[in-house]
């Protein structure tokens, strides 16, 4: 088996990554972090895997709830055609799915309203684009607690009064 990355397990590699899509040589990183140019330049492919993963992800989480949910919706009904001559528990399982969707795209739509109140905060998407700014700060840390400290006054108002006064 071979050695692991130096640079993917350095304590700074967030900041070495950082300053090598910044422009910055690959001698200047060597020398400002103790790491060689050799272990730099075995990082790139690393690095890039990293970004191309990143970027997947956030193409995946950039469509709407509603496409999700309509591209889920479309899923759901071809099992539902695979399964309906059988009339098992499983396409009683679809249908209720099949429902289940359309029940959820019409509240997407605005056009079932039961005055239920949803946390945004707490959606994957949300929470995906939470992590993804808070691993992009990781060279600031005074600007990824204040953001922290931002979010999670959104989250519980109540416990941040007096740090974020209310509106007028």
């Amino acid at each position: 088996m071979g050695r692991h990355c130096t640079v993917c397990y350095h304590p700074e590699r967030a900041r070495i990554d950082a300053a090598t899509l910044g422009g910055k040589t690959r001698p200047a990183i060597a020398r400002e972090w103790g790491v060689s140019v050799g272990a730099l330049e075995r990082h790139k492919p690393h690095l890039a895997a990293r970004i191309r993963r990143e970027q997947e992800l956030a193409d995946r989480t950039l469509s709407s709830p509603l496409e999700q949910m309509q591209a889920l919706h479309v899923r759901t009904l071809q099992a539902l055609d695979r399964l309906e001559h059988k009339k098992t528990h499983s396409f009683l399982f679809a249908v209720r799915e099949a429902r289940a969707n359309l029940e959820l795209i019409a509240k997407l739509l605005g056009d079932l309203k039961d005055g239920v109140n949803v946390n945004i905060l707490q959606s994957p998407e949300v929470m995906t684009l939470i992590a993804t700014v808070t691993r992009a700060l990781e060279p600031f840390p005074e600007a990824k607690a204040a953001v922290l400290v931002a979010l999670k006054a959104l989250d519980h108002p109540e416990d941040h009064a007096r740090t974020f006064p209310a509106p007028h």
